[in-house]
C-alpha cells in the first residue's frame, strides 16, 4: 500500500493525494476466515474486559465499605487499645472549644504559638 501511495503522491514540500488517485489504491483485505476469526478474538477480549471492569467495580464498592467500617472503629475506639484515664474525644473537644472562645478576637494562633509576638520578639 505504501508504495502505491508514494507511486500516487504529487508534490515536494507539501505532498498530495488526489481523491481519484487515491481511490485507485487497492486495499489488502484478510480472507473472511482470517476477518471471523479476528473478530472473535476481539469478542473474547471484550467479555474479558468486561468481567475485569464488573469485578473492579466489585472491589471498589467493598473497599468503600470497608474504609467505612475502619473509620467507624476508629472513631469509636476500636482500632487500639483504650486507657480508661484517657479524656473522651467529646469532652476533649468541647474543651478545646471552650479555649479557642476565650481567646482574645483578633490573635491569630498557629501550632499553640501566636506568630505576632514570635515575629516581633525573634527582630
Amino acid at each position: 500500500m505504501r508504495q502505491q501511495i508514494l507511486g500516487i503522491t504529487k508534490g515536494v514540500a507539501q505532498q498530495k493525494v488526489t481523491l481519484d488517485n487515491f481511490k485507485k489504491v487497492a486495499i489488502p483485505l484478510p480472507s473472511r476466515e482470517e476477518q471471523e476469526e479476528i473478530a472473535n478474538y476481539v469478542r473474547a477480549i471484550f467479555s474479558r474486559i468486561d468481567v475485569l471492569e464488573r469485578y473492579c467495580q466489585t472491589e471498589l464498592t467493598r473497599s468503600a465499605a470497608l474504609r467505612q467500617s475502619i473509620f467507624k472503629a476508629a472513631f469509636s475506639g476500636q482500632l487500639a487499645p483504650q486507657d480508661p484515664a484517657d479524656e473522651p474525644a467529646s469532652d476533649l473537644l468541647k474543651r478545646i472549644q471552650a479555649e479557642r472562645e476565650r481567646q482574645p478576637a483578633g490573635k491569630a494562633r498557629r501550632g499553640g504559638r501566636n506568630t505576632t509576638t514570635d515575629l516581633e520578639n525573634s527582630g
